[in-house]
């Protein structure tokens, strides 16, 4: 199915929806609108959001809980981080009930990939419960793949490159710092 098809799908949901409540109701043939937003987040977050704010209905976005996590996350993104380099203005940003940071040096995260934009990937890190912005041209790996696996591996053993590859993978690895003293396993 091409990415248009998909735009015009969500359009039309996001159309029709009347309560926050629409946002989870799945019917036996089609998934939740939430699970197809998180879904299309993972190849085009900016676009979900653009989409949410376009079509959703006014009293549906004004409500407190009235806008999903991905639309949240790119918001939150586009405000706090800067396009050229990616990296927040300050190291975490806390916003509402999410904690939003860059990564570190010498860092590793673990978790599925909640988002990807033109600039950045966006990974929930399952042993912080923070949502890490990497900077998409920083990262080596095929990320098209891994955005869709249940759990992601992105380290960060020298500096300011993530190395990127799913869980699987990642267990397979000879850990950085063997390599550096030249120690085989």
């Amino acid at each position: 199915m091409s990415i248009e098809n998909d735009s015009s799908k969500l359009i039309e949901s996001i159309k029709r929806v009347r309560d926050i409540r629409d946002l989870y109701v799945a019917s036996a043939s089609d998934l939740s609108l939430q699970s197809r937003m998180e879904a299309h987040a993972k190849v085009d977050l900016q676009e979900v959001a653009t989409l949410w704010k376009a079509y959703a209905p006014a009293h549906v976005q004004a409500q407190p809980a009235g806008t999903p996590e991905v639309v949240r996350l790119a918001n939150v993104v586009a405000k706090h981080f800067t396009v050229d380099t990616g990296y927040a203005e300050v190291n975490l940003v806390s916003e509402r009930d999410m904690m939003v940071r860059s990564p570190v040096a010498g860092q590793s995260y673990k978790g599925p990939i909640l988002g990807v934009s033109e600039a950045n990937v966006l990974q929930r890190d399952m042993a912080s419960g923070d949502v890490i912005v990497h900077v998409r041209q920083k990262l080596i790996g095929d990320l098209s793949r891994l955005a869709h696996e249940p759990s992601a591996h992105i380290r960060y053993p020298h500096g300011a490159i993530g190395l990127a590859s799913s869980g699987r993978e990642a267990a397979l690895e000879t850990p950085s710092y063997q390599i550096s003293r030249g120690i085989e396993r």
